[in-house]
């Protein structure tokens, strides 16, 4: 296949939805795209819708980021959502494009009835994402080679772990450069929590949950959240 480019995708999102947009970028340019996101990408002084425009115009995929604020919500993200849906209709019929990315349980905007989404709160979301946008490259000829962080604690995990009246669950938790540290987030019965996570010796995470998790050598961390619970990360790799 031809490597004239990484395949460009724009990542629309609500302000209220940037920090699980940081998520959504970070995964996709470790697995080999190229998103334009606009805290990445705009520099000081630019028209900044003039400059969104044209990337979504230049664009070969969109993901809009949607939760229960953002629908609810007038602002950009409805220009974004109505340019998206302008330009899809130019695309061939059956190609991949606009890839409404669901971040919590909710309905999707009148607008995009009848689009497949993804269901990014679920552990499967964003390895479906990664191959909903690798056929859409592998239908454009552009090459995907996936690019995973320096940085081994970077990605995204399978959760597992038991509450304190011992329950059990599973989700999902990314973990994302962001500041010079690292932005957690979990993803977890439908629900989002979000830390900052500083790492030493062990990771501590301050925010939605403060607690410290242990790394082994092997990349899993294991850490106690609250008295006699217990969670467990195990990293996936890409095409998991």
């Amino acid at each position: 296949m031809e490597d004239a480019h990484k395949l460009s995708v724009f990542v629309s999102y609500a302000s209220e939805d940037r920090l699980h947009a940081i998520n959504v970028a970070s995964v996709l340019r470790a697995a080999g795209f190229n998103p334009w996101f606009d805290k990445d990408k705009l520099l000081p002084g630019v028209d900044w819708k003039a400059a969104i425009e044209k990337a979504v115009e230049k664009a070969d995929a969109i993901v809009i980021c949607v939760s229960r604020d953002s629908i609810t919500k007038k602002g950009y993200l409805q220009e974004e959502i109505a340019k998206a849906l302008a330009v899809a209709k130019e695309q061939p019929p059956g190609s991949v494009y606009l890839i409404p990315a669901r971040l919590e349980p909710c309905d999707l905007p009148d607008e995009m009835e009848g689009v497949q989404w993804v269901d990014l709160f679920e552990p499967e979301g964003m390895p479906r994402l990664v191959e909903g946008l690798r056929a859409k490259a592998e239908a454009i000829k552009v090459e995907v080679v996936p690019e995973p962080s320096d940085d081994p604690l970077v990605g995204q995990y399978l959760a597992t772990g038991n509450n304190s009246n011992g329950t059990m669950y599973e989700g999902q938790v990314i973990i994302s450069p962001h500041d010079d540290d690292y932005l957690v987030t979990w993803y977890v019965a439908g629900e989002r929590f979000v830390a900052h996570g500083m790492k030493r010796s062990m990771l501590t995470v301050e925010g939605d949950f403060n607690f410290t998790y242990l790394i082994d050598g092997a990349g899993q961390l294991e850490g106690e959240w609250d008295e006699g619970a217990i969670e467990r990360l195990g990293k996936l790799r890409l095409d998991d």
